[in-house]
């Protein structure tokens, strides 16, 4: 969200007095000690389970962890799901895809491994009835969207997915998110974040405001992530 000064009119109408401004300072919910990056090797796209002692053996200081969101959050419970409420609703997300995710997180924190979730939104999702409001209606193909931010309905189910991934991985229980990689390689838009030929400024006016959302989501949880 952000907010302008206005005035009433004469004629009753508000009229803008200031440029559009966003929040300065976002407070945390919790405070978790910062974790400090202690070597320069790192590995990506990494996942707990078969190579995790690889972490030992190359002695690894930082990992980048691959997060399909779509594949994630579902408008129903198919059975003992999570559920996580947000923005007046409630949405659920796969048991045994966020325990995988559990694993990966917990094998770094414990060793001190720095994390950067690089969020993707696929063309399609787990939950069809979700699609619509994660694929960009621009969207032309590509590997992965831009994420659907023209509505409040689309913008309040991403927000939610989000919201979800900051809350479980920013005190350490689970892990910890330590940044956040938006989308991946935006220069490369029309493969990993397409949603169609678009001006230049428009592409970008885009991509910030999924940069801005993530940030203002994860920031209420840990002051030291990233973006």
């Amino acid at each position: 969200s952000r907010w302008v000064v206005v005035r009433k009119g004469e004629d009753g109408s508000m009229v803008t007095e200031s440029h559009a401004r966003y929040a300065d300072e976002i407070a945390p919910k919790r405070s978790a000690p910062e974790m400090k990056l202690t070597g320069k090797k790192g590995l990506g796209g990494f996942s707990a389970g078969r190579f995790t002692d690889d972490l030992d053996k190359l002695d690894i200081r930082s990992v980048t962890v691959n997060i399909w969101i779509s594949y994630l959050i579902y408008s129903y419970d198919k059975g003992g799901d999570i559920p996580h409420e947000y923005g007046g609703k409630t949405f659920y997300f796969d048991k045994a895809t966020v325990e995988r995710m559990d694993r990966t997180f917990e094998e770094c924190t414990k060793r001190g491994i720095i994390t950067s979730a690089i969020t993707l939104i696929s063309l399609g999702s787990a939950d069809p009835a979700l699609t619509p409001l994660f694929l960009h209606p621009d969207n032309e193909g590509g590997f992965y969207t831009m994420p659907n931010m023209t509505t409040a309905e689309s913008v309040n189910a991403y927000a939610a997915a989000l919201d979800f991934l900051a809350d479980r991985y920013s005190e350490g229980s689970h892990g910890r998110i330590n940044n956040w990689i938006i989308h991946n390689e935006v220069d490369a838009g029309m493969e990993w974040t397409n949603m169609g030929v678009q001006p230049f400024e428009v592409f970008m006016d885009a991509y910030i405001k999924s940069m801005r959302l993530n940030y203002n989501i994860a920031r209420q949880y840990d002051q030291h992530t990233w973006v």
